[in-house]
């Protein structure tokens, strides 16, 4: 789960999504990297919202929860993910090297 500004759509800072990503492997074990929805806003209470409306059997099926270093997200996990392990995406915690 992470945001993502659509700057070409819309005024200036409207554009705001909160996107939700299924990273479950397949069959095979690789990531099926299904895009699940994309959520108007940023904020804590966006996901939160989004992942109650989802229902108990969904949550519960949530092992790990993978998000960008936002506290609203983590405390959104934290409120309706209780048995989930929450974790940066590998793309926040690395920093790529843009001057090779």
């Amino acid at each position: 789960m992470d945001e993502h500004l659509w700057s070409h759509t819309g005024p200036p800072g409207s554009g705001m999504v909160t996107g939700i990503v299924d990273h479950t492997r397949g069959p095979d074990g690789k990531p099926r990297a299904r895009l699940l929805d994309l959520v108007p806003g940023r904020s804590g209470p966006v996901y939160r919202d989004w992942l109650k409306d989802r229902g108990d059997a969904f949550r519960r099926g949530v092992k790990v929860a993978a998000l960008d270093p936002f506290q609203g997200y983590k405390n959104a996990i934290d409120d309706q993910l209780e048995d989930a392990v929450a974790v940066l995406d590998a793309f926040h915690v690395v920093k790529p090297d843009l001057h090779r």
